[in-house]
């Protein structure tokens, strides 16, 4: 219905009628998992939740033309990105590029939203909160960049969502959720698209991406929310998978420092033991840990106390390693030698 711009739907006899908040959550799933449905612009439900009006940023024959064009576009992008025998992971990582290698964030559209507190644009910007900014106008804002990853992974054979939340807490954001062999993983392609800090966004665990992305509960139905939690793996994290450790700024550097050398019994939220993976046994184990920079002596030194009956410090290594390596190149950006000192001993 709400792909034709159907203006008022009657919800008799439908499961969930009735019940007005079940129908504002539905209408609003419905939104956000499908890009073609362009410029929601506002709803109302009556007294009985059994029937909802919807108003449009443009008319039908209009929205319709655009819908066309995205579809064509979308096919288009597919055919040029992705080939037979892609893995999901390949898929996901050529859709994301194109997304970055062909979208300007437009801050106009941005500035104009904040003046109106995010309730509406002036019209001119409309299309920059949807796919068609996206594909065909090659500008858009967060929203845009969202429904245009949501469309090709479709295209492409991957199962995504569109998330909505907060951006650090403190900004309107839209971004995707995507399904990798099985688990899901966060992918925020108008982030990712930074010369500063590239791709940081892309596949983080769980934990790491809710300290920046804080989702809200109007994206899908609150019951299945559970059903897309993120993994909480890092082995798909973008600057794994490439060996591209080596920080481009200061910024950068100090970022990979504090992110990568975060170690602590706090990080784990599971709190059955008996049900540890080798992630959560590690940051158990951990007691106590600092970096400590040696003006002097030109080090920044990472100080684990480390609970070697929780797990031994190989545990560490195993999955640490890496994130280790990734600190030494941040730490060689300041011109600092990059230490690791576990229980006491240097082991780095």
């Amino acid at each position: 219905c709400m792909l034709g711009q159907t203006g008022l739907i009657d919800l008799t006899g439908v499961p969930g009628s009735g019940d007005a908040d079940l129908v504002a959550d539905a209408l609003l799933e419905a939104y956000y998992q499908n890009p073609l449905i362009l410029g929601l612009q506002g709803y109302r439900i009556n007294k009985d939740a059994t029937k909802l009006k919807i108003t449009y940023e443009e008319d039908a024959a209009e929205a319709a033309k655009k819908q066309q064009e995205i579809k064509a576009k979308v096919s288009e992008v597919t055919a040029e990105i992705i080939t037979p025998g892609m893995t999901d992971l390949e898929r996901e990582l050529a859709i994301n590029s194109y997304l970055c290698d062909t979208i300007e964030y437009d801050m106009a559209a941005l500035e104009n939203a904040e003046q109106y507190n995010y309730a509406k644009t002036d019209p001119e910007f409309n299309d920059s909160f949807t796919a068609y900014g996206a594909l065909l106008k090659g500008k858009c804002v967060c929203a845009g960049y969202a429904a245009a990853f949501k469309l090709l992974a479709d295209s492409a054979g991957l199962e995504s969502i569109v998330v909505t939340g907060m951006l650090e807490g403190t900004m309107s954001h839209a971004w995707n959720k995507v399904k990798l062999d099985g688990t899901w993983e966060v992918v925020d392609s108008t982030n990712n698209d930074n010369e500063e800090l590239f791709n940081a966004l892309l596949n983080i665990p769980g934990t790491a991406s809710r300290l920046t992305l804080v989702e809200d509960k109007q994206y899908v139905l609150d019951s299945v929310i559970p059903n897309y939690a993120l993994g909480s793996e890092d082995s798909r994290e973008y600057y794994h998978i490439s060996d591209k450790f080596f920080p481009v700024n200061a910024i950068a550097a100090a970022v990979i420092l504090a992110d990568k050398s975060d170690v602590r019994r706090s990080r784990v939220r599971n709190q059955a033991t008996i049900t540890f993976d080798i992630h959560d046994r590690v940051n158990w184990a951990a007691e106590k840990s600092e970096v400590r920079l040696d003006k002097a002596a030109r080090t920044v030194t990472l100080q684990i106390e480390l609970d070697t009956a929780v797990c031994p410090v190989m545990d560490y290594f195993e999955i640490f390693l890496t994130r280790m390596l990734l600190c030494r190149k941040a730490a060689e950006f300041f011109g600092l030698t990059f230490r690791l000192e576990v229980n006491g001993q240097l082991l780095l």
